[in-house]
């Protein structure tokens, strides 16, 4: 990637439990500044709020430090004292998560999840040495 550009995160990047490499997009670097409250981090879980599937939780990978995340796409972070990134995608795509974001979709003509929906899914915090075990450093 060259320095006068930066990724774009969209959609078709998001596959269940895992990053699409295959489709890249790129925008200015001045483009980019604009847009801070959508900057992603290596580490942060992106899913995506409508397609095939309309959840679908993949983890940001190491080679891909800084990108913007599009329309459609959200991240969530995870609080490094609370939880590992890769337990918190695990968890996102455990078939009880994945049910209770099912029952989160709503569209007349698209199926979607809002947000506010999203914001409406209850994710258990389990004990953090329980998931540093799971996915040791």
């Amino acid at each position: 990637m060259s320095p006068t550009v930066s990724a774009v995160v969209r959609l078709q990047n998001i596959g269940t439990g895992k990053f699409l490499d295959d489709d890249k997009a790129f925008i200015s670097q001045e483009h980019f500044a604009q847009y801070i409250q959508a900057r992603m981090l290596a580490g942060d879980v992106s899913h995506g709020t409508l397609g095939d599937p309309i959840y679908a939780p993949a983890f940001q990978p190491e080679f891909l430090p800084l990108a913007l995340n599009k329309a459609d796409c959200v991240q969530f972070r995870a609080n490094p004292e609370r939880c590992t990134p890769e337990y918190a995608c695990w968890l996102l795509n455990s078939p009880s998560t994945l049910a209770l974001a099912g029952g989160l979709i709503a569209g007349q003509t698209r199926p979607r999840i809002s947000m506010g929906r999203l914001a409406e899914l209850i994710i258990p915090k389990p004990q953090f040495t329980y998931n540093a075990w799971l996915f040791p450093p």
